[in-house]
Parts: C-alpha cells; structure tokens; sequence
C-alpha cells in the first residue's frame, strides 16, 4: 500500500463517519459554491474538506468513485481554480 492510498483510506473512513447526519449531495454542492463566491482560487485541503462532506453524501455509485478519484489528486496539489471545481461539480451532479 502506497502513502498516497493510506492516506486516501484515512480520509475515506473520516468521511464515512460524517455519514449519517449529512445533507443530500447537491446541498452539500451547492454550500460549497456558495462558499466559492468572489474567490478565484483555493487550497487543495479546503477541497479535499468539501470533498469528504460530498463522498459523505453520495451512494456508492460513478459519481462516488469520481470524488474518491478526487480526493487522491488532492494529496498531489496545492490549488483549485473555482472554474475548474464548478466543471467539476457540474459533471460530478448535473442540473436535472
């Protein structure tokens, strides 16, 4: 196991944790691009917070795989521009 999947299991786990008392994935979504507003770019930690509160959020699925995919990037940058995570988040939960 790589320090990179340890990592991603611990992170994993805590995630899982906040489980039971999250709000549906596209609030959580939503707070956050609220939260994103007027700002350009942000760390890669406060993406990975926002992204356990997601994975959190979401049933087992493509759209969970995707996040975890997300998670382990983070661990390899610094900053998100807040266009690439809007994308992101409109792929991750498209409008219906």
């Amino acid at each position: 196991m790589t320090e990179a999947s340890a990592e991603l299991e611990d992170i994993t786990a805590a995630g899982a944790m906040a489980c039971a008392t999250a709000p549906s994935a596209d609030e959580v979504a939503e707070a956050w691009l609220a939260q994103l507003t007027d700002q350009i770019a942000v760390p890669a930690s406060d993406v990975q917070d926002h992204l356990l509160d997601l994975w959190g959020a979401l049933e087992q699925g493509p759209a969970r795989e995707e996040v975890e995919r997300w998670l382990t990037e983070t661990l390899r940058r610094n900053l998100y521009s807040v266009t690439d995570i809007n994308e992101r988040l409109e792929t991750l939960l498209p409008a219906e």
